[in-house]
């Protein structure tokens, strides 16, 4: 029980800002082509949140081995991604993305968000031949009748590289992939899916760690326009802006306690940090 209220005060306090009321009431107010521009900043930090904080380590559990990490990525949101050109009737206006402060010429203000986080959950698994599943997330939570139900879903696969190397190259080596999906109300719906080749090396109680990785992410949302006289159902479909991306980052040991922070390096940079158990 306590858990159960301790992750939903976590979500609360980190999805506040995506309620699925909000958002349906903004985009109501917009077209398909003010939508995408108001949205688009979210698609960017949604994606590369998501795409955060499923490891810390690139040697793999070994067989039957269990690991737990709850974990934060922090996104800064750049000033560029709180306004827009809106297309009017006339002409373009600047006004707010979902991110941005006052609206302009009618258009919905946004949530004046300077920071985003995104709550990661993951258990991972040894299995045999240097390989290790992961799986990540939360069930469906009604958090508040306006928020709707948030959930977030993911597996992801790990395999050994360092097996194959020779003893005289003493670093852990591995690749994985990983796909995700989160749901918020009725309203949005984000895809994720990642790639990376990681590198690691435990020294003492320090491990350094790094990453160099590809990823997509894809934000759909569906609403009804409504200007008072007409109505249209409009759906959204836009690809976040990451691509490439180099991440560093330290854990720190002691006993089966793991704590790490890291750095993610792409159009949308990452700031994550995590604590865990390995078993």
């Amino acid at each position: 029980m306590i858990k159960k209220v301790l992750l939903i005060v976590f979500i609360v306090s980190l999805f506040n800002f995506l309620s699925a009321d909000y958002i349906e009431d903004k985009l109501s107010q917009m077209l398909e082509e003010n939508a995408n521009g108001y949205l688009q900043p979210l698609a960017n930090t949604m994606g590369a949140g998501l795409n955060s904080g499923y490891f810390n380590t690139a040697k793999v559990l070994k067989t039957l081995r269990p690991s737990v990490m709850i974990g934060a990525a922090f996104i800064p949101i750049p000033s560029n991604e709180k306004k827009f050109n809106a297309i009017t009737p006339t002409s373009t206006v600047e006004t707010s993305t979902i991110f941005g402060n006052n609206g302009n010429n009618g258009f919905p203000e946004g949530t004046d968000l300077n920071i985003a986080a995104v709550p990661t959950v993951s258990f991972s698994l040894g299995l045999p031949k240097g390989n290790e599943i992961m799986l990540r997330g939360f069930p469906p939570i009604k958090i508040t009748d306006d928020i709707g139900n948030i959930s977030l879903w993911g597996v992801g696969f790990k395999h050994s590289i360092d097996q194959y190397l020779t003893k005289l190259f003493p670093i852990d080596w591995s690749i994985q992939a990983v796909y995700q999906q989160l749901t918020v109300g009725d309203i949005v719906d984000v895809n994720t899916l990642a790639f990376n080749m990681q590198a690691s090396k435990k020294l003492l109680f320090l491990t350094p760690y790094c990453a160099l990785g590809y990823e997509k992410a894809q934000l759909k949302a569906k609403y009804t326009y409504d200007d008072g006289l007409i109505q249209e159902e409009i759906k959204l479909k836009l690809d976040a802006e990451n691509d490439i991306k180099a991440t560093v980052g330290l854990r720190y040991s002691i006993l089966i306690l793991d704590i790490f922070a890291d750095y993610s390096l792409a159009n949308t940079s990452t700031f994550n940090i995590g604590v865990g158990a390995s078993f």
